[in-house]
């Protein structure tokens, strides 16, 4: 069965089966970030790894005295210098970015412009929504332009496909394993997010960053910088079952306070999801293109599954760290395996990751 095909059947599943596929997660489907013991207790504390690669503490219902507010990115002194350099960007924004309130084109799906305008300061790049806390435009005008070096890695996602599970793999191979050497030191400062940072600056940190750079992205392909696509760099493209993924990025919807705490039903949030509302687009034409791009460039692109992870990690840690061109006994995959399971990663990310939401 083809990609293609195997995306066609998922998407008349999805489309035929939403009750079914939600209660199926109701009983216990599982998520990189969030154990089944949490998910089932709604006043149990979560810790969330956010795309920029900082940690937010986040409660699902939660009192409003523990959630995270927004209040904590721009009603600070270094949030009102945020809340500047951004209205700066705005003013000088280019064709490529353009913010949703200032869109004057009507959008005619009610569920799409109440999810966009639940989301705050969302906006468009080159035609993919982007949520606008910790994606500044400064950083995304100056993509184009970032230079990429022949021994970059980047891993690249769509939201909820196991993101930190990967980079946290791919970091200790780069440690040579040693977990010591990595124990003390947060995932966000070993591994950079391409498009989320401090909103002057990112990209010239980025640019001194000691080689090799290790970064992730959520951008689809499409939108990538040129040098990427076109450069020696190698990438890790890590796929999610789309069934698993959508009801994982709702919940994650759900807590993320940067992510509006969508109040929406399942129900609606399938209908975005199918549509390719969400922030970061469609998951289908996410896939597909760098599915295809592998398939051209498998000499520096690697295409694995969530599943696979699951299924068997001590295979998927050889073959990454193969792939990387840096090999490991068969004692030392075992130990970057047990420090990855599933269940350490879940343990690590609820104890050591309660981080302000943002700091410039």
């Amino acid at each position: 069965m083809t990609l293609q095909s195997s995306i066609d059947e998922t998407e008349s599943i999805l489309s035929k089966s939403k009750e079914h596929l939600f209660n199926d997660y109701e009983r216990g489907s599982e998520d990189v970030y969030l154990s089944e013991e949490s998910s089932d207790d709604e006043n149990v504390a979560l810790s969330k790894r956010s795309p920029a690669g900082w940690h937010v503490g986040l409660q699902v219902n939660p009192s409003e005295n523990d959630v995270v507010s927004l209040n904590i990115l721009y009603d600070t002194p270094s949030g009102t210098v945020e809340g500047g350099l951004r209205k700066e960007s705005e003013d000088k924004s280019d064709k490529d970015i353009v913010l949703t309130d200032q869109d004057p084109s009507p959008d005619l799906d009610p569920l799409k412009a109440s999810y966009k305008h639940t989301i705050p300061r969302t906006q468009w790049y080159k035609g993919v929504l982007l949520q606008g806390c910790i994606v500044n435009p400064n950083i995304l005008m100056g993509l184009d332009d970032f230079e990429v070096r022949e021994d970059d890695v980047f891993i690249i996602t769509y939201p909820k496909s196991g993101t930190t599970w990967v980079e946290e793999m791919v970091s200790l191979i780069y440690n040579d394993g040693n977990i010591n050497k990595v124990k003390n030191k947060l995932l966000g400062c070993r591994v950079k997010t391409l498009e989320a940072g401090k909103p002057i600056g990112h990209l010239q940190h980025l640019s001194k960053v000691k080689s090799p750079r290790l970064m992730g992205t959520h951008l689809p392909l499409t939108v990538i910088p040129q040098s990427i696509r076109q450069g020696k760099c190698k990438i890790i493209y890590v796929v999610r079952n789309p069934k698993d993924n959508a009801v994982s990025y709702y919940h994650y919807h759900k807590i993320s306070t940067f992510l509006g705490n969508y109040k929406g039903s399942w129900d609606d949030f399938l209908y975005l999801f199918m549509k390719g509302y969400l922030i970061y687009g469609s998951w289908f034409d996410h896939v597909l293109p760098y599915w295809e791009f592998y398939q051209e460039h498998s000499e520096r692109t690697l295409f694995i599954s969530y599943e696979e992870l699951k299924l068997d990690l001590p295979g998927m840690v050889s073959k990454i760290a193969s792939f990387l061109d840096r090999p490991f006994s068969p004692d030392a995959i075992e130990a970057i395996s047990n420090h990855c399971t599933f269940e350490a990663t879940a343990w690590r990310t609820e104890r050591f990751c309660r981080l302000p939401a943002y700091s410039i």
